[in-house]
């Protein structure tokens, strides 16, 4: 039976401005940010010091969000095992931030970007929107619709990898908490999901039940135990309602970041394209 391991990516550059950027830094960060220095920092010492690898030669696939510092986590972090491997991203695992989730970047830059190193084939033109009709709007019932399809994904992938085999899944805090429906850890100091950056939980299907068990293996190397059910679905339903109480907040906050995201973006074609029309001119009057 096949083991997952639900990866938490190293910090962000959107975190990293939050707390110690200005206002437009953290605003402009939220455009698919990558690493922070943190965080590349994290990935190179997991890379030179981690006993993750121990597992190096079984892993059969790599799983991401399709976000950058979810790519950029698993080729630096996982260097060892992304070797040879292409990295897989889904929207299914996409940021489910409470208040301010990073907007993806459209298919055809992230094609220019990973082409070669990445199997985009789940991602479709315009897969990034997060209107109030997507599949990707911030909102509780969708979050639970698109990170359920994606556990249902990883079982149909575990069943078909075999016995002894491994797959990475590298994705964000609350996004592993509901693609694996274990919510341990959402109540603890300063809400570090997920144990912190670049930390891991390891999983077996439970097919019949379509469920993710912690292995014991995973539960000993954090020193933690399995979470009763009651609890579990308590600290479910918290999260649950922090989502709702913020959803409509969140969804105007990302309509006015998007289009302040275009009006850039048309000004910056404008310019590029006189600065261009400069050039020309000059060269036809030399």
């Amino acid at each position: 039976m096949a083991t997952i391991h639900v990866f938490r990516t190293a910090e962000t550059e959107r975190v990293s401005k939050a707390r110690h950027g200005t206002f437009e830094e953290a605003f402009a960060s939220l455009k698919d940010s990558g690493l922070s220095e943190k965080g590349l920092k994290q990935c190179q010492e997991f890379s030179d010091h981690s006993k993750f690898f121990s597992t190096l030669d079984h892993v059969t696939h790599i799983v991401s969000s399709p976000l950058h510092s979810s790519i950029y986590s698993c080729r630096i972090a996982l260097d060892r095992v992304v070797s040879g491997k292409s990295i897989i991203p889904r929207p299914e695992l996409m940021d489910t931030g409470i208040l301010t989730p990073v907007f993806g970047t459209d298919y055809a830059t992230l094609y220019g970007q990973f082409a070669g190193l990445a199997d985009l084939s789940a991602l479709s033109e315009g897969w990034e929107s997060v209107g109030p009709d997507s599949s990707l709007a911030h909102d509780v019932e969708k979050i639970k619709a698109r990170t359920t399809a994606g556990r249902k994904w990883l079982m149909d992938l575990a069943r078909d990898a075999g016995e002894n085999t491994h797959i990475v899944v590298m994705t964000h805090g609350k996004t592993a908490h509901f693609l694996t429906d274990d919510f341990q850890g959402t109540g603890s100091p300063k809400n570090r999901d997920w144990d912190g950056d670049l930390s891991w939980r390891s999983y077996k299907f439970d097919f019949d039940a379509g469920k993710m068990v912690e292995t014991s293996e995973s539960l000993a190397r954090r020193g933690a135990s399995a979470l009763p059910e009651e609890e579990n679905e308590s600290a479910k339903a918290e999260i649950e309602a922090q989502i709702k109480r913020n959803s409509a907040h969140t969804q105007r906050f990302q309509a006015l970041a998007l289009q302040i995201f275009d009006e850039r973006k048309t000004e910056a074609e404008q310019e590029l394209s006189e600065g261009m029309g400069t050039l020309s001119l000059s060269s036809d009057n030399q």
